[in-house]
């Protein structure tokens, strides 16, 4: 049976058959002190703007928030941190992680 396969994939393909695919190696580990890893769990994603002193957080995946003077936005909730601003150095980062 094996034989009749491979003169079929012989026939199809010539001599050459498709590559099996390599199997892939896992991902390495990212360092334990990266923020919003597996091993680092993000408490609250909150800063504060040194503009308007408003105090913003993102509580959950995608709840973008900007304060009120629009120079800075906060989001991800507790799954990722991203930070927007129109002035460097304008907000004091508050938010807390705990390790899993």
């Amino acid at each position: 049976m094996k034989k009749e396969v491979d003169t079929i994939m012989d026939g199809i393909f010539g001599n050459h058959a498709p590559e099996k695919p390599k199997p892939t190696e896992p991902e390495p580990e990212p360092p334990k002190d990266q923020v919003g890893t597996k091993r680092n769990k993000i408490v609250c994603n909150k800063v504060q703007c040194k503009n308007c002193n408003d105090i913003i957080e993102s509580t959950h995946h995608y709840d973008f928030v900007t304060c009120s003077c629009k120079n800075v936005s906060v989001d991800g909730g507790h799954d990722y941190l991203r930070r927007l601003w129109k002035e460097d150095n304008s907000y004091i980062e508050l938010s807390e992680y705990e390790d899993k």
